[in-house]
């Protein structure tokens, strides 16, 4: 006996995160076994933290629903009308300020965001549930290019960045959390994420070249790490990154 089948509709970029042998707006899934949405969605290769809502017939379903056969369900991805923060029956609402954790194989992206002043900090040497748990747990949204990270139940927020261009994922990020009107420049240490504070020449004048003493009077440490900071040749490439982003 031949087993009952659902019917897929991926809407827009989903689509293109298919496997290139399912990449069609409709995706026809033999019900062989009693599964919930998310393992389909999740068996085509989207995590869920890609799918913004799930309509049956315009009623919206969670990620738990177990399909019968028959049904046609819609997918939809983040968009203007369904963005981050629209609350919907996928997950909780995002909390603000938002917190990001990026995955260390994106870490200029991580880099990147500590330099417009978001709170990031570097996914742990850890399991991958215990990764998302620890997203979680500190209310972080998980940045990553792995797709088996971001289908872990213990991941509730979380981005499969498309490009692999650091400045691009940036934007991608900027976009998708609306960060625009949260930047604040050159107000955490790109190395630890720590915040910074202005400090004095003379209580780091110790600690400065010849030239760095000679040329600049203005100065940032961080609280965390005690790095310090001054506008240098480095400043110029960093208030590039800055500007392409707002």
């Amino acid at each position: 006996m031949n087993p009952p089948f659902v019917y897929l509709i991926f809407h827009n970029d989903l689509q293109m995160l298919l496997p290139r042998k399912r990449a069609a707006k409709v995706v026809k899934y033999a019900l062989t076994r009693r599964v919930s949405l998310k393992d389909i969605i999740e068996s085509h290769g989207i995590p869920h933290t890609e799918v913004a809502q799930i309509l049956l017939k315009k009623k919206a379903l969670g990620f738990g629903f177990i399909p019968m056969g028959g049904e046609e369900i819609d997918i939809l991805p983040f968009s203007e009308e369904i963005s981050v923060f629209t609350s919907t029956r996928l997950r909780s609402v995002l909390i603000c300020p938002l917190k990001f954790m990026v995955d260390i194989n994106v870490q200029k992206l991580a880099r990147n965001l500590r330099i417009i002043g978001i709170d990031t900090t570097m996914v742990p040497v850890a399991r991958l549930v215990e990764i998302g748990s620890i997203a979680t747990s500190q209310q972080r949204v998980l940045i990553t290019r792995n797709r088996e990270l971001l289908k872990c139940n213990t991941v509730i927020h979380g981005h499969l960045l498309r490009s692999e261009n650091h400045i691009v994922q940036l934007q991608e990020v900027v976009k998708r959390y609306r960060l625009k009107s949260h930047i604040i420049p050159f107000t955490r240490c790109i190395t630890c994420n720590g915040e910074l504070r202005s400090i004095s020449k003379q209580a780091v004048y110790h600690r400065l070249e010849p030239l760095t003493r000679k040329y600049f009077n203005t100065f940032k440490q961080c609280e965390d790490c005690e790095k310090v900071y001054w506008q240098g040749s480095h400043y110029d490439q960093m208030h590039q990154i800055v500007s392409k982003v707002r």
